[in-house]
């Protein structure tokens, strides 16, 4: 495949997070392979960004904008996760950052990753962000034109006070299944807000409010 890709001038990316846990294939790829190494938890992953630099590797660090598991976005988490895995890969000297974001649509798309798309740029750059409090009011109020701090406290409402609330339910991405419940016909649990299984319609586009 490597052959093949430089054939017609590209290159090959590989998720990194199989040949961490097996180290046999990762001495079996070839080092023309980017591999791209996702962590999206908040202490990031420098140990295995190092791993593969070692190895030589060419490497992508693949942070995350935390939608997944929220009804909007996990903040503080999010925040940290970008700072430390961009950060490494300035200080580590790789190829550079691959911004990434998981289960795309059903309510959660590039309008509500705007903000830490920009964050995350910033941190590119070298620049801090120390908190969410300043930089959500900031971009909101530059880019939509809003009241920015009314922008910060919804997501805020969205984010930690809605987990709270459902924090005693049996399900640990609770937010997030609420949101997809929300969305007709996308997968959910029935315990959420239904009372009977809703159509299997995977290969059918979303109907967004």
């Amino acid at each position: 495949l490597v052959r093949l890709a430089q054939e017609h001038r590209r290159g090959v990316f590989l998720w990194g997070d199989m040949p961490i846990k097996h180290p046999e294939l990762r001495e079996a790829l070839s080092r023309e392979v980017i591999i791209c190494h996702w962590c999206y938890e908040p202490e990031g992953d420098r140990a295995g960004l190092e791993t593969y630099r070692s190895k030589g590797f060419r490497v992508l660090s693949c942070p995350s904008v935390r939608t997944y598991t929220a009804f909007s976005v996990e903040l503080e988490a999010t925040r940290k996760n970008l700072s430390k895995m961009i950060g490494d890969a300035r200080e580590l000297g790789l190829e550079g950052f691959l911004l990434t974001t998981w289960e795309f649509g059903q309510g959660s798309g590039f309008d509500l990753a705007w903000p830490w798309i920009e964050m995350a740029s910033r941190f590119g750059r070298g620049s801090a962000v120390d908190n969410d409090s300043e930089f959500l009011p900031d971009f909101a109020a530059r880019r939509y034109r809003i009241d920015g701090a009314a922008f910060a406290r919804l997501h805020r409402l969205l984010d930690d006070t809605l987990r709270d609330l459902l924090g005693k339910l049996p399900e640990p991405q609770a937010t997030g299944l609420v949101r997809k419940a929300l969305y007709r016909g996308m997968i959910s649990s029935n315990w959420i807000a239904r009372d009977h299984p809703i159509p299997k319609t995977l290969r059918h586009t979303p109907w967004e409010p």
